[in-house]
């Protein structure tokens, strides 16, 4: 069990009173990535409060959302039994109405009013008035503060007591608020199979360097569909499709005159995991097996990579996103030195990636500053 030490986000509002739209956002953004997985799966927690999300960090915000002993596998015939905690409770399941994921919702909008107020909206000395509240006709008020539109917006289409005109779940993510693309693993895999058929067209065309730097590419984009699926034979095929065009790739590069990527036992490992193909597997050779491909290309083709992610971090760092040219930052400086490493790298090249590596520091330095 991971170790939450930052307590609850019910206390840490108490602590501040209230907290900023900024930082409101970004817990809330957390939240609905939790929310995102959970409506994947057709699963509702019944029991979203401030109380039941975890902090595990408070220097850099990091929450977990905590006790699905109430949730329910949501069918699409819902559901009427009486779950939760009647300040977070959406009034269909007070009415014993049957109700759906989108309960979960309404939960959402009371813990973000919360995080934004520093008190939910039916905050009351009696739970007879709390459900009053819960279940008047009229309107949920959004007090007149300083926050965005959007923030507004959201709010008041999330807590609406009739679930039939509450937002539901795909405009929730799709919010400018929220802004959570929940997609991306669709289109991951379609971009995989069209950079395989590109790369089967360039190998027979000739141009080997084209048909490995596609491979690497689709493998990855395999392997990031790998680490979002949650079932057993999705797995299995993903892996089946990561191992062959690793040992494609590998083949590929191979013809081109470069044996030196090391690849050739971590794919013998993976072909073995794979036959076994049980579900705790353990797919860190995959990814072991794309970095030594990767580290075999050409240093030039490496160092590209490197600058165009400097390039991204600037331009991210230029539009006050200091997380994301940070994150820029890191990767162009791991790929660098990496490549500073190999055997294969001439010393010249070396000292120019160190160089340049020395001066990237130095600029995310400032950024952190």
């Amino acid at each position: 069990m991971e170790f939450c030490g930052g307590g609850h986000l019910g206390a840490f509002i108490q602590q501040n009173r209230s907290l900023s739209e900024e930082l409101s956002q970004d817990i809330f953004h957390q939240l609905s990535l939790a929310l995102s997985y959970m409506w994947k799966r057709h699963i509702t927690h019944m029991d979203l409060k401030p109380q039941n999300i975890l902090i595990a960090n408070r220097m850099k915000m990091c929450i977990k959302v905590a006790d699905f002993g109430l949730s329910q596998l949501m069918t699409d015939e819902g559901q009427t039994a009486f779950r939760g905690s009647p300040l977070y409770m959406a009034p269909e399941i007070y009415t014993i109405q049957k109700y759906d994921g989108t309960v979960d919702l309404w939960s959402a909008g009371v813990i973000l009013y919360e995080c934004i107020f520093g008190r939910a909206p039916f905050s009351s000395d009696s739970m007879e008035q709390v459900i009053s509240q819960l279940l008047s006709p009229d309107p949920i008020e959004i007090p007149q503060a300083q926050i965005s539109y959007e923030c507004r917006d959201l709010l008041g289409r999330l807590l609406i007591r009739d679930p039939q005109q509450r937002i539901n779940f795909e405009n929730f993510f799709a919010h400018p608020f929220v802004a959570i693309d929940i997609l991306a693993e669709d289109r991951n895999l379609a971009q995989a199979r069209k950079l395989v058929n590109q790369a089967s067209v360039d190998e027979q065309l000739g141009d080997l360097s084209s048909t490995s730097q596609l491979l690497q590419e689709a493998v990855e984009l395999y392997l990031k569909c790998l680490d979002e699926s949650e079932n057993n034979s999705e797995k299995k095929a993903l892996r089946q499709k990561i191992n062959e065009y690793l040992t494609k790739a590998e083949t590929v590069k191979k013809r081109l005159g470069n044996s030196s990527c090391g690849l050739s036992k971590t794919a013998i490992q993976t072909r073995s995991r794979t036959r076994n193909d049980k579900s705790s597997i353990n797919d860190q050779p995959y990814t072991s097996a794309l970095k030594n491909l990767r580290l075999g290309s050409d240093v030039s083709k490496i160092v590209s990579r490197s600058q165009s992610l400097i390039r991204q971090a600037r331009k991210a760092w230029s539009n006050s996103d200091g997380k994301t040219a940070l994150s820029k930052y890191s990767e162009a400086i791991e790929i660098a030195l990496e490549s500073a490493r190999q055997e294969t790298t001439s010393a010249e090249m070396k000292n120019q990636l160190r160089e340049k590596v020395s001066k990237w520091l130095s600029e995310a330095e400032e950024i952190k500053d």
